[in-house]
């Protein structure tokens, strides 16, 4: 037994739905009504017509978009959509380009009946051209005029803002949205009808709440989101009968170079905030430096002197032998601290970074194989030689990778350590990246800091980071570090191939 033919009827006017379901249920169809534009795009989806007759000017989504959206997508462009319209004469040009397959003028029901009945008809036949029905007899009506007049106005006005444009009902489903709206969030002007605005931009339930919301429930609000590889200012407007909410206006505003070159006004602050501290630090730590080296020196010269001419006891010299040996330990710290203090330009000629890094991990593989290290090495043999300070691009290398170690040393699972030096366009990039403990988010700002560590008293002076820190910025590069605790962390090194001074 074959299925019988279901009808959708979509008018905003109960008695026309009534008339045309009792016309549809003689011609032999199953019938099922919508009142507006949504509710008629959600039955087609839940259950398919094989007709469709569609009133055009209604709430919500009005006609003209339903039978763009049926005849848009492939799973709906092949039902019979008969448009009927109470508009005047000298619209018919607009309403003929909608796309539907019939035409029927509203009229008085004794004409408009025989005249539906025989557009049906012809179009279950197959008829080639497109039945248009009683627009000739159409008298014109000025109110009705002006107001699709002043309705077309709005939407051009919306179609041409440039930023986004979305309306919505009072559930937050989309009944329209502009083509700078459908450009920002990738989406169909069509397809995109009656899905809720929030899954369409990704914005959570809490997200939207928080737009809406505020201490004193604002009627407008606006907040930055990021939308695909953009960032956008969301503006939402309540649209109000009484107190009531009946839809929002949502205006997206692509800001997405501004927040850019803010992001870069505040890096360069940092940048120069965190070169003004290196340099008074480095100031202060060079006075200390040379005042304690003095002292320092003597003690080494004089314990030299007892162990080597007055003959004491075993336990008398073990003690000198450990005053000479602390002492040799607090004068390489105070070089350390000099070093630091004192960095001189780099001797830059141009060197093969491939070369440099497999040096460094062959000095390492003791250290890796001890702690049972898994290391992968990967590196572009296409690198030309770059300008760089050999011994400080090596010390470098070296700080990341036996830091890398360390995070590495209290971790059960596996130890992996993955190292890839790239070329990209006209920049070197070395990327180390360790499985360790990671860097808890509140530290991550501060790694670069003197004397900052996570490590335990005595292992370590927290100096390392902020000598590769300078080493980079002085080879007129960058340093960046990403890290989630328990995961591990990745830092990255990025190197210009032409330097100033090259």
């Amino acid at each position: 037994m074959s299925r019988m033919k279901r009808a959708l009827v979509v008018d905003n006017n109960e008695f026309y739905r009534r008339v045309l379901t009792d016309l549809l249920v003689e011609e032999g169809y199953d019938v099922v009504q919508a009142a507006d534009g949504l509710a008629a795009l959600e039955e087609a989806k839940s259950r398919r017509p094989d007709l469709v007759l569609l009133d055009l000017v209604m709430p919500k989504v009005d006609g003209t978009q339903v039978c763009r959206f049926f005849k848009s997508d492939a799973r709906f462009r092949d039902i019979p959509v008969v448009v009927l319209s109470g508009i005047l004469v000298e619209d018919m040009d607009s309403v003929s380009n909608i796309g539907a397959d019939a035409y029927v003028a509203k009229m008085p029901l004794d004409r408009l009946l025989p005249k539906l009945t025989n557009v049906i008809r012809r179009l279950e036949e197959g008829c080639g051209e497109i039945p248009v029905e009683g627009f000739e007899d159409l008298f014109r009506r000025e109110v009705v005029a002006e107001l699709l007049e002043e309705k077309r106005f709005r939407e051009q006005i919306i179609a041409s803002l440039e930023e986004g444009a979305a309306e919505l009902d009072s559930s937050q489903r989309i009944l329209s949205v502009n083509p700078a709206f459908a450009r920002l969030a990738d989406v169909d002007e069509l397809t995109v009808l009656g899905q809720g605005f929030t899954d369409v931009v990704g914005l959570s339930p809490e997200e939207w709440e928080g737009i809406l919301a505020g201490k004193d429930a604002p009627r407008r609000r606006r907040d930055i989101f990021p939308l695909g590889d953009r960032r956008v200012h969301i503006k939402v407007s309540r649209v109000q009968r009484n107190t009531e909410a009946i839809g929002y206006l949502v205006l997206l505003e692509d800001i997405t170079d501004l927040v850019k070159v803010q992001e870069e006004k505040e890096a360069l602050q940092r940048e120069l905030s965190r070169t003004e501290k290196l340099s008074a630090l480095g100031r202060m730590v060079a006075g200390i430096a040379h005042e304690l080296n003095n002292p320092l020196t003597g003690v080494l010269g004089f314990t030299q002197i007892l162990m080597r001419t007055n003959p004491q006891d075993e336990a008398t010299r073990r003690n000198l032998e450990k005053v000479f040996r602390e002492a040799t330990r607090c004068k390489s710290i105070l070089e350390n601290l000099q070093s630091f203090s004192n960095r001189s330009m780099p001797e830059r000629k141009r060197e093969d970074l491939c070369d440099i890094l497999d040096g460094v991990l062959a000095q390492l593989s003791d250290e890796f194989e001890r702690m049972d290290v898994e290391v992968l090495c990967e590196t572009d043999p296409d690198i030309p030689a770059i300008p760089v300070d050999r011994l400080d691009f090596k010390k470098v290398v070296e700080q990341l990778i036996s830091n890398a170690c360390r995070s590495m040393e209290a971790q059960s699972g596996p130890r992996r350590l993955r190292v890839r030096l790239t070329c990209l366009e006209d920049r070197v990039h070395l990327e180390v990246q360790d499985t360790g403990i990671g860097i808890p988010p509140e530290d991550l700002e501060r790694i670069f800091d003197p004397f900052y560590s996570t490590a335990d008293v005595g292992q370590g002076m927290g100096l390392g980071l902020s000598m590769v820190y300078g080493i980079v910025r002085d080879h007129q590069g960058r340093i960046l570090v990403s890290s989630r605790p328990d995961e591990g962390s990745t830092f990255t090194v990025d190197l210009p191939m032409r330097q100033e001074q090259d």
